[in-house]
């Protein structure tokens, strides 16, 4: 450990002893909702409560209905809800009434008698845990109901002013509450009432996220950020030792590691080219957008969607499905982005079998009760148990990887750029698709191979026949089902190096909140892989209480193996304000892990011939995402954030791993070491899995067996890296790197001086993100060659339409560097035009206004 990192260390643990004495200070926040008109509140970031409006016709027939929601400033609204089935209205106004109180003045209006029906109003879900000492009761005569004793809201209170015609529980279920204003009868008439919600003195009523964020935004922010084609950060330097991609020999694993052949250890900052990118993309844009993922940081990209049925042409042309046989125009399509990528210093993941269709020209058996006549017929579930999926899919693998590129003059399987092949995706038993060979899914010829595999697992390990085969229940059946899944990879890694394939192997992929139960047989691959996707905000997670997208990666990474993320995003899209820092976020936390993938979801799914539409999975367009790749980038690839100081491993004894769920959603954990730490999954010793082999833990790890353990001292609002280089602040929803070579703040830093070690952040953007990073490999305050990155809020023109808007930004960065270096724009053309600055004592004052249309300076000699 070098000087300065120990004496960070040896300081932030000082900090730690003493913040430690600090009561925590609970966060209760009641948010109006601009969808229902009605309310969210959230318990220390973890929603507790929400609401909305249901109704229905006689009979249980569903109502439906429209909201009308106007924001007038000042957290101030209007609303209107018709109920056009029912001849109902619901109108008025909200507005805070207190800063811990919200209410709603309600005129309600029926306009024709009806008799018989169920009626409605509002529903409210309340999603406490189990272990709170919570308490909810209904007020009488229907005026509301209160709930007391919650951990983060002491005491929330929602009573109306006059009855309503029914308050009650759902059934026996006190996390549900119906309140009624109509049932059974309605007559014509006008009432009014008011709806009030109280949270804990020292709660709060926030403004909603436009409101926060300074409104919608505007059509006089800057237009296209960013060239679809070009960069003007140039990174490809990272590349130069690997062109052309190979050249080190087939990828392989070293313990957690991933190495070549010739030893040289790797990290790979990818992305994905899926679907339609793969096959109308012409072949002078497949060359042009090659050299700018080079320039963009990246050395991996995934060729996805090749095979699925709704892309049209894929690789078996036009008409898939209903056409086994590749089509020559579609392979050539791959076969030129393999040689392009190659050229650049770009490997490639292949995947093999991702969403085909079948049909009964396939010969699949059993295939009328798989399809029951519909389309497609993927076969997920079925995979693992149907000779005939499994024969189709080999032969599939055969001729794939045989192929012979008329540009590389390898087949894929011999050329080293392509380093790894994932042999199915999202396509698992453990825990989504075993459903679909239960009794109840009227498949009785799947049914009765699945049970009498089953059976024989069963009697081999004396275990319950009656147990083994409900998947949907933790316990044996886990374990039987990571054996039939074994059983089925095995088969398949098998065929595969009968065909001589040299590169790494995956198998499926963690993903859509799958257990720790899950792992042991995606362990049959090189790597673990994982799929994860986050909400927007999630620097404001509290770590304590609830989980975000980097820790479902975390609960991947197995003891002694490497891991790759294939795919990454956040979303909804658009509505991912804060989109351009999860980029960086990723690379800072996962290069303190030492994870060795990472993937984003994606770089292209359209063409990649024009401008393009805005959409979550083609970011190639997309000024907030991308500004921010080459940040990642280095981050991640070029050494600038270090890796942990400290090891931990979640161990679980067996009965714990297999017989309850076990995920970062109910792991503090998981959630809590993520951010500070390495942390491992140490697989349990399974009997009844011979072939799982869990690698020893290094003697200088730090075994945990309560995945229940908050590693945050109480009274801290914040989490930061052991190595003292990574820190987000979830009450203040902010994140900062501060390593020699990348000083980075991001976030909600609108109207805050954020300072680090060499630069100092004033911006009176409410969210955005200031990067400042050594392109030389010096520390910054060294550096005579400085990128400085920026990224704010961007979306998309109105109805989801091009251009993209950018919010301009306004405010100050500070650096301290090196005397006599020139401050430059870069365009996206990548034009470098002069800009002014001043340098006193030892920094440079740099002044940022909507003049700045160019999220990249530089400064340099």
């Amino acid at each position: 450990m070098n000087n300065m990192l120990h004496f960070r260390t040896v300081l932030f643990g000082f900090i730690f002893s003493i913040i430690s004495q600090i009561t925590f200070a609970q966060q209760c926040e009641l948010v109006f909702d601009e969808k229902s008109g009605l309310f969210n509140i959230n318990s220390n970031s973890k929603n507790l409560v929400n609401s909305k409006y249901v109704f229905w016709e006689d009979n249980w027939r569903w109502a439906g209905s429209k909201n009308e929601i106007k924001t007038l400033g000042g957290k101030n609204y209007t609303f209107k809800t018709s109920v056009s089935n029912l001849s109902l209205s619901l109108s008025g106004s909200a507005k805070v009434s207190e800063p811990n109180q919200m209410s709603w003045d309600y005129t309600l209006q029926s306009r024709r008698a009806l008799s018989d029906v169920i009626g409605g109003g509002i529903v409210f879900r309340l999603d406490y845990d189990d272990n709170d000492d919570v308490n909810v009761e209904l007020l009488e005569d229907n005026s509301g109901w209160i709930m007391e004793g919650h951990n983060g809201c002491e005491q929330i209170t929602v009573r109306f002013s006059n009855p309503l015609s029914r308050i009650y529980f759902e059934g026996r279920n006190k996390r549900q509450i119906r309140a009624f204003f109509y049932q059974n009868d309605i007559k014509p008439e006008t009432t009014n009432l008011t709806m009030s919600v109280t949270l804990p003195i020292d709660g709060k009523v926030l403004a909603t996220l436009p409101e926060r964020l300074g409104g919608k935004p505007d059509f006089k922010w800057h237009k296209d950020m960013i060239h679809p084609s070009y960069s003007p950060v140039d990174l490809s330097f990272l590349n130069k030792d690997e062109i052309p991609a190979g050249k080190h020999g087939f990828l392989k694993a070293d313990g957690e590691k991933l190495v070549f052949e010739d030893g040289r250890e790797v990290r790979f900052w990818g992305t994905n080219i899926q679907a339609y990118a793969l096959y109308r993309t012409s072949p002078s844009n497949i060359t042009a957008h090659a050299k700018r993922l080079s320039m963009l940081g990246f050395n991996l990209v995934r060729l996805h969607h090749h095979d699925s049925y709704w892309v049209k042409p894929n690789i078996f042309g036009k008409y898939a499905p209903g056409n086994s046989k590749f089509d020559p125009s579609s392979l050539k399509m791959l076969d030129l982005w393999i040689n392009a990528l190659k050229e650049e210093g770009i490997y490639v993941w292949l995947d093999l079998n991702v969403a085909r269709s079948y049909t009964e020209q396939d010969n699949i058996d059993n295939f009328d009760e798989i399809s029951k006549g519909k389309t497609p017929t993927l076969g997920r579930g079925f995979t693992y148990i149907n000779d005939g999926i499994e024969a189709r899919m080999k032969e599939f693998n055969e001729a794939y990887l045989n192929h012979v590129n008329e540009y590389t003059g390898l087949a894929y399987k011999d050329d080293p750029a392509i380093i790894n092949v994932m042999i199915t995706n999202e396509n698992d038993l453990t825990h989504h698709f075993a459903n679909a060979l239960l009794p109840d899914r009227k498949v009785p010829n799947s049914n009765e191979k699945y049970t009498d595999i089953a059976n024989e697992f069963a009697d081999e390990f004396n275990l319950s026949k009656n147990k083994i085969w409900r998947s949907w229940e933790f316990g044996v059946s886990k374990i039987f089902l990571n054996d039939l899944e074994h059983k089925f990879n095995s088969r398949m890694i098998s065929h595969l190096k009968s065909l001589d394939l040299k590169s790494s192997v995956t198998t499926t992929n963690s993903w859509g909140k799958m257990p720790l139960s899950s792992l042991p047989a995606l362990t049959d691959g090189t790597m673990i892989d994982v799929h994860t996707y986050g909400r927007p905000d999630f620097f404001k997670t509290n770590p304590r209480v609830k989980d975000n997208f980097i820790n479902w990666i975390g609960a991947a990474q197995v003891n002694g193996m490497p891991l790759s993320v294939s795919e990454w995003n956040v979303e909804p899209f658009p509505n991912t304000f804060d989109r351009f820092s999860s980029p960086v976020y990723l690379a800072a936390v996962s290069a303190l892990q030492g994870w060795d993938a990472l993937m984003q979801y994606g770089y292209s799914q359209q063409p990649l011939n024009k401008l393009g539409r805005p959409s979550n999975y083609s970011t190639f367009n997309d000024p907030a995402t991308m500004a921010m790749m080459p940040v990642g980038a280095l981050l991640y690839r070029a050494g600038h954030v270090s890796a942990a100081i400290n090891t931990y491993a979640l161990s679980l004894d067996k009965n714990s791993f297999y017989n309850q769920s076990n995920t970062p959603a109910n792991s503090q954990t998981i959630r809590t070491l993520m951010e500070q730490s390495k942390l491992v999954i140490d697989l349990p010793i399974t009997e009844e899995l011979p072939w799982l082999k869990p690698a020893k833990l290094d003697e200088k790890t730090i075994k945990v067996t309560n995945k229940n353990q908050n590693f945050i001292p109480d009274g801290q609002d914040f989490v930061r890296s052991d190595t003292g280089e990574l820190t987000r602040n979830w009450i203040d929803g902010i994140y900062t790197v501060n390593s020699d070579k990348s000083q980075i703040a991001m976030g909600w830093i609108g109207g805050k001086s954020i300072v680090l070690d060499d630069i100092i952040v004033d911006f009176k953007n409410v969210n955005a993100a200031i990067a400042v990073q050594s392109l030389d490999g010096y520390a910054i305050n060294n550096s005579e060659n400085i990128l400085i990155s920026l990224a704010s809020r961007t979306e998309p023109s109105p109805n989801n339409s091009m251009p993209f808007l950018s919010e301009p930004l306004n405010g100050a960065i500070t650096i301290k560097a090196k005397p006599g270096l020139k401050l430059f724009l870069l365009n996206k053309y990548g034009k470098e035009f002069d800009l002014p600055h001043t340098y006193s004592n030892g920094s440079y004052k740099i002044l940022i206004d909507e003049t700045i249309k160019s999220y990249w300076l530089i400064l340099k000699k």
